[in-house]
């Protein structure tokens, strides 16, 4: 399913950038940039609307589309990013991604063009409807085990899983899409080492409770999405991130860092981790904590499962 790395020029598109924030693709129709939807530390994510010449027919649909863009100073030296590489492994697949729509580039930064997905990202969804969220747990918690199966096949590890890189392409029925490979990794001959992701979501490996194993650094790199699920989901059913102290959405809030990424919404709560518990519990010396969602009325089988990931 995945395209061929090799010819990633295929999805380059030609650009010819104009006055007032407009990139021309060809004759017919110009892109111009609405606002900016998402920001991180490798990159800012924009909206951009298609304009038509006049006197052309116009079409309804596919007439937005985000635009992220990232300096070329911090893109390797020699062959595309990790980005992008992830991207075009995972073009063919927009049920569980969101969908690539091609690449252009100036001599400061680099453009991914991305379907937009006008219903925000998870968190929103949470903070605006938790009720909603909380009855959609098991379904969005499926589909995106669905993904992270698409992943382990194509060799990749997505290292920042968290609400605001999961989108909502539908609320009903509930469809989610796995979005931001900013930081993604390619497994093949190399483990993930450096500190990535977002506080309260990486696992005990980056945090240096673990050591890490040569011998097993795919499974290595597998499982660190797999703990940021798990902590999505506890999230979700409790509105509280595991191993912290305070509530995601609490009214007094102070800003949870989100360290990387593009993201569509902010996370702010009363936060302090208790770095000490996950220490005590990944040495297995304590219990996991299951108080909030025995508080939250997750069945025990529901509460198995998260322990588990």
């Amino acid at each position: 399913m995945a395209a061929s790395v090799s010819g990633f020029d295929n999805f380059k598109l030609p650009a010819e950038f104009r006055a007032g924030d407009v990139v021309v693709h060809d004759r017919a129709t110009k892109w111009r940039q609405v606002r900016r939807i998402g920001s991180g530390a490798f990159g800012s994510v924009y909206l951009q609307k298609k304009e038509y010449e006049p006197g052309l027919r116009i079409h309804q649909e596919d007439d937005t589309r985000a635009v992220k863009r990232v300096p070329l100073s911090f893109l390797p030296e020699k062959g595309p990013s990790q980005e992008l590489l992830a991207l075009l492994r995972l073009t063919n697949d927009s049920t569980h991604f969101v969908k690539f729509l091609g690449w252009y580039d100036n001599p400061e930064y680099i453009f991914y063009a991305m379907e937009y997905i006008k219903d925000g990202d998870l968190h929103a969804y949470m903070t605006q409807d938790r009720m909603g969220a909380n009855r959609d747990a098991k379904e969005i918690t499926r589909q995106i085990l669905e993904g992270l199966v698409v992943l382990q096949k194509e060799g990749i590890c997505h290292r920042d899983l968290k609400p605001q890189n999961i989108l909502i392409a539908s609320r009903k029925p509930i469809w989610v899409k796995i979005a931001d490979f900013g930081v993604a990794k390619q497994l093949e001959g190399t483990i993930p080492r450096s500190i990535q992701g977002t506080e309260g979501y990486r696992p005990p490996e980056l945090l240096g409770i673990f050591p890490m194993d040569q011998r097993r650094q795919k499974q290595i790199g597998y499982a660190l999405d797999i703990w940021s699920l798990g902590a999505m989901l506890h999230e979700l059913l409790t509105s509280f991130i595991p191993f912290f102290d305070g509530e995601v959405f609490g009214d007094e809030s102070e800003e949870l860092s989100s360290v990387v990424g593009g993201s569509t919404s902010t996370v702010k709560g009363n936060f302090n981790f208790n770095f000490e518990g996950l220490y005590q519990f990944c040495r297995g010396k304590s219990e996991f904590p299951t108080q909030r969602l025995r508080q939250a009325c997750v069945s025990p089988a529901g509460i198995a499962f998260v322990q588990r990931t």
